[in-house]
């Protein structure tokens, strides 16, 4: 199987993502409310919190993002979701979203035309700036070998960052 970055992305803007992800949170890390909330879901059975920063931003006019961290240093790991823009149901073949998640020694990941992957996220309210953003998520995510991992019960709740 060959690695497919969704379209209109390349592997170096996915990084390019994540670290301003981490900017952004590094930036927001005050007493005022920012980076509050909870990411939380199951993988391959196991429950996982990323409970660090998680925050939520627009990252164009036309797509949000969701971002949570396992730990104190914005690396690895962490789980990224992007959608589009309001809320509403999002998944694979064509629902223009991703799901990704590095752990300490694989990136996964679920996207329109990525073989083998699928999504869906569910937006139910998305605040303004300083607000809440919740949803679901579930997905099968791959890496660029082929291994899949099964992610259940996500749930997102997250303060607005951007």
């Amino acid at each position: 199987m060959r690695w497919k970055m969704p379209a209109g992305r390349s592997a170096a803007a996915g990084i390019l993502t994540a670290l301003l992800a981490a900017l952004i949170l590094i930036s927001g890390c005050d007493d005022d409310g920012g980076g509050s909330g909870t990411l939380t879901f199951t993988v391959d059975g196991s429950p996982v919190e990323y409970s660090f920063e998680p925050q939520a931003g627009e990252e164009d006019s036309a797509t949000m993002w969701v971002v949570g961290f396992g730990d104190v240093f914005f690396a690895h790991p962490f789980m990224y979701l992007t959608f589009p823009t309001g809320t509403g149901t999002y998944s694979s073949p064509s629902g223009g979203a991703t799901i990704e998640h590095e752990t300490t020694t694989r990136s996964f990941q679920a996207s329109d035309g990525l073989a083998g992957s699928s999504y869906e996220i569910t937006v139910t309210r998305c605040g303004a700036v300083g607000e809440t953003f919740q949803g679901t998520f579930s997905g099968v995510l791959v890496d660029v070998l082929g291994n899949s991992q099964a992610i259940t019960n996500g749930q997102f709740s997250v303060a607005r960052a951007q």
